[in-house]
């Protein structure tokens, strides 16, 4: 970023945070290199100490089982690992495993192993010229996911469920994380430069590992090896936390995940420094990352869930470990996982950004949570709530309404960016809306398909023609810094005045003044549509208009006034949109991404604004 915008940032969002960011970066980069002055020193090793977790509910295992059966049969058998839109291929060697660490298989893309992870040189991928690709097609994110081994969760709990293959799961999780320790010794390569997955890493091998031995498995060589790759990782993320001076996000969480994962597991001179330290941090950051009404800090509902797993996960296991967990923290558990269930029970709407993370993935590296649900209910942290068919929820501190009718469902945002203002994982999606019929998506948000492999895909995902709201051409609600790097994770400060005016069962009402003059949507709900009425003063020369972005298995036809919708190779129309007052409408083709990596064809109904008020029905047919 430039100097200009530097500052202009660092007198709006980060101005509370400076002085505590400057310090902050100084003690952190201390003991950086006290780390790697160091990084060989280790001390007596402590032992492992087992937790008695229970197995997962039989609801659970009758459901989803077989796919996790499935899913580690694959991993074993057949050698690949699907993630993010790209099959990872494990190779057998002379001596064991050969895994992916580094590498975005769909792009071709391979970063270096042997750099230091402080180096500029951690961050060049190479690309196989053959395949016709660039570098703009290598996204980072990818090997960062693969290198927090997910996997290792699934190759545990299935020992767990099938006692028989306990033995054979224990030999692949023996030979990856012998590969990982050989090939990736403390800082080097892709897998250290990102404390947030070292500290989760850590904390999924240790509970992989107390899987383990809850099956009997023994090999006291592999324990000790388990036991120094914990240590290795802990001093490490000690020396590199995510702090920034108070204005962190959930990239603090996952360094805390690691350290009281190791603090409960392993027993020795040093790890009950360990537990206190995360233990009152975690405390600490669930009232913080979680607002009273339950969401997260992050103006993102797939970081919503994400935390939500890191929290619920951890928890549990000090709940087993017959720890006292403080009631506030208790409650505010229950209501991040309250409002988490309420989210999946209108299909997860994509609001914000969404990178699939959470930290135990068992049945795929799918963003699922069947687990996390499971989990919360065994550990006395949330049962579901039994709700009418006909309800809403609100969300007033993240700025999300949700209906639910017997016929449809929908979803109403008018919020802020989010991360202390910082707006790093925030869309321009004020004013916009979902909407769903049964379980087929008609209207969505268009989801987040890349971080820094793309910078100018990464910006049109956020940008407020990707969602569906008024949108003023040439214009963003809200304008981010022109620039491909750190960039990608700002919003600059946040002038939009954004506000819910009414809410109700019946009505909604959200107002933004992103584009100066305010923007002011008003819905009526009743039980088969959705009134709206949109009021927006364009200025000489602006152009305005309505945007609906449509799911990408859905066709769309325009009948006079009215758009309907069916579902793809099925005919019969499934819901309409009529304009009542509005000029012509188009279709253009797009691109939304239903997860991470994963990039789909789809349209955009778009209907010019010609007078202040524009009205329409979102109807089930």
């Amino acid at each position: 970023m430039d100097v200009s915008t530097r500052l202009r940032l660092s007198l709006g969002p980060v101005r509370p945070f400076l002085i505590g960011k400057l310090l902050f970066a100084f003690k952190r980069r201390r003991s950086a290199r006290r780390w790697a002055a160091s990084r060989h020193e280790r001390g007596p090793l402590p032992s492992f100490h087992v937790i008695n977790t229970p197995m997962p509910s039989a609801p659970w295992i009758e459901q989803h089982g077989k796919r996790l059966a499935d899913y580690v049969d694959t991993m074993i058998d057949d050698g690949t690992i699907d993630v993010m839109g790209s099959t990872f291929v494990i190779r057998s060697t002379g001596d064991g495993l050969r895994l992916p660490w580094t590498e975005h298989p769909a792009a071709g893309a391979t970063w270096p192993e042997d750099a230091w992870y402080t180096s500029a040189d951690v961050w060049m991928p190479r690309v196989e010229i053959t395949k016709g690709l660039t570098l703009g097609d290598a996204d980072v994110r990818v090997p960062h996911e693969f290198s927090r081994a997910h996997q290792w969760s699934a190759l545990a709990l299935d020992a767990r469920l099938r006692p028989e293959r306990a033995q054979r799961n224990l030999d692949c999780f023996r030979a990856q994380l012998n590969d990982f320790c050989s090939r990736f010794p403390p800082g080097y390569g892709l897998p250290w430069a990102f404390p947030m997955g070292v500290g989760m890493r850590c904390c999924i091998a240790v509970m992989a590992w107390n899987d383990f031995r809850l099956c009997g498995v023994v090999d006291d060589v592999l324990e000790r090896r388990l036991i120094e790759f914990a240590v290795d990782h802990v001093q490490f993320v000690l020396a590199h936390l995510e702090w920034a001076g108070g204005m962190r996000t959930s990239h603090y969480t996952g360094n805390l995940v690691g350290l009281l994962a190791a603090g409960l597991l392993l027993h020795g001179d040093d790890t009950s420094g360990w537990y206190d330290f995360a233990t009152r941090e975690l405390d600490s950051e669930c009232l913080v990352q979680f607002a009273d009404d339950g969401m997260n800090i992050e103006a993102s509902t797939g970081y919503h869930r994400h935390m939500v797993d890191l929290f619920v996960m951890i928890y549990a296991l000090r709940h087993y470990d017959r720890h006292d967990i403080p009631m506030a923290v208790r409650e505010r558990i229950r209501t991040a996982v309250d409002a988490l269930h309420v989210l999946e029970s209108v299909g997860m709407p994509l609001v914000g950004d969404n990178d699939d993370g959470m930290l135990i993935k068992v049945v795929d590296y799918s963003a699922d949570t069947s687990l996390l649900l499971d989990t919360a209910q065994l550990a006395g942290f949330w049962q579901p709530v039994v709700r009418p068919q006909e309800y809403t929820v609100a969300f007033p501190r993240f700025g999300l309404d949700v209906v639910h009718m017997p016929s449809f469902s929908a979803t109403l945002r008018c919020g802020g960016v989010g991360q202390f203002g910082k707006g790093g994982h925030a869309h321009n999606d004020r004013n916009a809306i979902t909407f769903r019929v049964g379980s087929q998506d008609i209207v969505i948000d268009s989801g987040c398909y890349t971080y820094t492999g793309n910078p100018t895909r990464r910006n049109m995902d956020r940008s407020t023609s990707l969602h569906a709201t008024l949108v003023v051409e040439g214009r963003e609600q809200l304008v981010w810094p022109n620039d491909s790097g750190e960039g990608l994770f700002w919003m600059m400060p946040d002038h939009t005045r954004t506000t819910v005016l009414e809410r109700s069962s019946y009505s909604w009402v959200g107002r933004h003044e992103g584009y100066g003059a305010p923007h002011i949507r008003s819905i009526v709900i009743d039980g088969q549509r959705l009134h709206g009425e949109d009021v927006y003063r364009t200025s000489p020369g602006e152009r305005a208009s309505l945007h609906f972005p449509i799911a990408p298995d859905i066709d769309v036809r325009i009948v006079d006034r009215v758009v309907e919708f069916s579902v793809k190779g099925q005919g019969g129309v499934l819901a309409t949109l009529h304009i009542v007052d509005g000029g012509r409408i188009h279709v253009r083709p797009s691109v939304c991404a239903p997860a991470y990596g994963v990039s789909r064809d789809n349209a955009v109904v778009t209907v010019d604004v010609i007078d202040d008020v524009s009205r329409w029905t979102l109807s089930v047919a």
